[in-house]
């Protein structure tokens, strides 16, 4: 563990390094191209103030690698377990599909006994009042020749 440790920290300094001489390099070729510019322009040289972003970049080079090292531990557990976690879900998905889909077909099922007891009461009142009405009328007898006598 000691060992380890003590690579990340040689590799964040390494880091920190490289850094500070992106910055030394970008300064270098600014610095010669304004030498071999025509006109000399004078820059004032701030110090500290000029540093500040070097620092910073340096400070995140160095931060950087450790946030990573310990971002990949947690990063591990949750990756090993994830497929677990989603096959619980899957199956809670599945559960939850069946559950939706019987109730439906209860509804749906129930739902067209009760349209088809509607449709009885309400077709049973016309067949009441046909038969009612059938059972008033006196029964015509038509002779052979009032058939023939009407189709003419």
């Amino acid at each position: 563990m000691w060992l380890a440790f003590g690579l990340l920290v040689t590799l964040a300094g390494i880091e920190a390094a490289l850094a500070l001489m992106r910055d030394m390099l970008i300064a270098d070729k600014a610095a010669l191209l304004q030498s071999l510019a025509t006109v000399q322009q004078h820059q004032p040289n701030d110090g500290v103030l000029s540093r500040i972003p070097t620092l910073g970049q340096m400070l995140l080079g160095f931060i950087l690698p450790f946030a990573l090292a310990f971002v990949a531990i947690p990063l591990e557990s949750f990756v090993a377990s994830a497929r677990t976690v989603g096959g619980a879900a899957l199956v809670l998905l599945a559960r939850g599909a069946a559950f939706a889909l019987r109730l439906a077909g209860n509804l749906v099922r129930n739902l067209s006994r009760v349209v088809i007891t509607l449709y009885d009461v309400v077709i049973v009142l016309p067949l009441l009042v046909e038969r009612l009405l059938a059972k008033k009328k006196p029964a015509v007898e038509v002779d052979d020749e009032d058939l023939a006598v009407r189709r003419r």
